[in-house]
């Protein structure tokens, strides 16, 4: 719903919103004390750019439009230019999320199963590298914004691994299930409750 511009137009949906009525939607939540946290998928949930012909060559599997290629410097440089419009319309921001969540068929492009096969590296590198790439390009760009990521593709991973890199460490981790009573475990290990209704 938002109005990309210049070489991202192709990208907008017939009904987006336009600037005039993002900045009077952003009003009226500062009036109600709500905070706008704005959301670009950067990696996963990639159909409603990688869709498009022009973006095509993006796909991390040729035949499904769903997840970004990593290892393709374009794919970078398309996610900064759609997070910078974004924030454009967004001045005053503290968050900002990037999802990176639900990367099926991760691991499963060419490019990918070529890189796989170095010893040094493994699919939750290959996941991290394209996080810390995003997380960086948001906290260079735009410093008093603090980017924020899904956590189903971190899990299992191990806190000293997390905790290694620093633009995770400056990144905020949002939890998100669809199940019901849902397990959490906290930095301290202590576990508590929650559940979910759907």
């Amino acid at each position: 719903m938002f109005p990309y511009e210049g070489p991202l137009q192709l990208l907008r949906a017939r009904h987006a919103y336009s600037p005039s009525e993002i900045k009077e939607i952003l009003h009226l939540a500062k009036l109600h004390e709500l905070e706008v946290i704005p959301l670009v998928q950067t990696f996963g949930h990639m159909e409603f750019v990688l869709k498009h012909e022009q973006f095509s060559h993006l796909r991390e599997v040729e035949l499904f439009p769903n997840a970004l290629n990593p290892h393709k410097e374009e794919s970078l440089a398309l996610v900064g230019t759609m997070i910078n419009q974004v924030m454009e319309l967004h001045r005053g921001i503290r968050w900002f999320h990037i999802g990176c969540d639900e990367l099926y068929f991760l691991g499963e492009g060419e490019m990918s199963k070529q890189w796989l096969q170095q010893e040094q590296n493994s699919m939750v590198k290959l996941c991290l590298t394209q996080m810390k790439a995003v997380a960086s390009h948001v906290l260079i760009h735009h410093p008093n914004v603090k980017p924020i990521v899904w956590d189903d593709m971190l899990r299992g991973i191990s806190e000293e691994c997390l905790t290694g890199i620093t633009q995770l460490q400056s990144t905020d981790i949002h939890f998100h299930s669809y199940g019901h009573n849902i397990l959490l475990i906290s930095h301290n290990n202590q576990s508590v409750q929650s559940s979910i209704v759907d």
